[in-house]
């Protein structure tokens, strides 16, 4: 492997961030899994997350907080950390809207966009559902809320603590979606419409399948790929179907979530090598012309073994991840460190 050289002022600083906050800084570098130019990892920066969050699936970067949610069956809950890692706590709960699977957020600077649209259970779902809130409505809380109280007191209304907040119903828009191919299946694995991760450009919603397409007996085809639905679904009371636009790009793993920056048009995907856990990264430029654009990155991450569930982007080269719990996970080689908690990981490319 590689070696970089590391300036002894960016060290101390580490060292001082470190001892101040109690965050673990890793050097660690990247390794491209095809012939491109690898980006080297300057560092990557791992804390725990609270424990309210071992299915952390979604990641959402505003105003000086993380925003992330727990996948199927977890509370219809938005939660958040502060991205300077320190353990201040928020809490929004969606009123009336359940958590059939969450795996991603998403935000066009107007709403926030909540996607149910998880789909490897038997039987396959008939239907796959994105929620949006106002961005405001997240940002100003509510009347329960209190945005300086570290303390989680217990309450009797189903907002559960006074910490969080309680959404109003009337400010939750759902735009409900169907898909080509078989809902009626017992293999989750052979399809190409379980989705984790969704951006928002313009008018449109792009998702990325998982790719998971293959057979129990096959294995995937190690290709991800893109389908659409108009923002306009939100004032449809009928299903909208999600249409596919581009060919399948190779991604080496499991696409677990995405990220768009709009200032820079480019589009992040992670996800985790099916059988070793091995996380990886795809960075694009200029989507979404052309299909994906152009491949700026293809990369495994020199880290622990991870399932790796969330990114969002922190400027043109860095993004925050999110794994959720690895205790006991196993793995068909090498070996995988159990972590005990979920983690948020900040990477910084060059």
């Amino acid at each position: 492997m590689r070696t970089s050289t590391i300036s002894k002022e960016v060290v101390a600083v580490l060292r001082s961030m470190a001892m101040v906050s109690g965050l673990v800084p890793l050097i660690l570098f990247a390794q491209s899994p095809v012939a491109s130019t690898p980006l080297t990892v300057d560092t990557i920066i791992k804390r725990d997350l609270f424990p309210m969050v071992l299915e952390t699936s979604g990641l959402l970067n505003d105003q000086g907080y993380l925003w992330t949610h727990n996948d199927r069956g977890g509370c219809n809950c938005l939660y958040a950390i502060e991205n300077n890692a320190r353990a201040k706590r928020k809490q929004w709960h969606l009123r009336g809207v359940d958590n059939l699977d969450w795996e991603d957020l998403a935000s066009d600077g107007t709403y926030v966009y909540i996607a149910d649209i998880g789909n490897n259970a038997v039987p396959l779902r008939s239907s796959l559902a994105i929620h949006r809130i106002p961005l405001d409505a997240l940002r100003r809380g509510g009347p329960r809320a209190n945005w300086e109280n570290d303390d989680v007191v217990s309450s009797s209304v189903n907002c559960f603590f006074d910490l969080f907040t309680c959404s109003d119903r009337t400010e939750i828009e759902t735009m409900t979606l169907t898909y080509h191919g078989t809902k009626a299946t017992n293999d989750s694995i052979g399809n190409h419409n379980d989705f984790e991760s969704l951006v928002v450009i313009g008018q449109d919603i792009f998702v990325f399948s998982k790719n998971w397409k293959g057979t129990k007996s096959s294995p995937n085809d190690h290709k991800t790929q893109i389908h659409t639905a108009p923002l306009s679904g939100f004032s449809s009371t009928a299903p909208v179907l999600l249409t596919k636009t581009a060919d399948g790009i190779s991604t080496k793993g499991l696409v677990t979530s995405a990220d768009y920056d709009a200032a820079t048009k480019q589009l992040v995907l992670v996800g985790t090598e099916q059988d070793t856990y091995r996380p990886f990264y795809m960075i694009f430029g200029n989507f979404p012309q052309n299909g994906f654009g152009t491949v700026l990155a293809n990369a495994w991450l020199d880290m622990p073994c991870a399932q790796v569930e969330a990114v969002a982007w922190d400027g043109p080269k860095a993004f925050y991840m999110t794994n959720e719990n690895d205790k006991g996970k196993k793995i068909k080689a090498g070996t995988c460190e159990e972590l005990a908690l979920p983690q948020l990981w900040r990477v910084e490319l060059k």
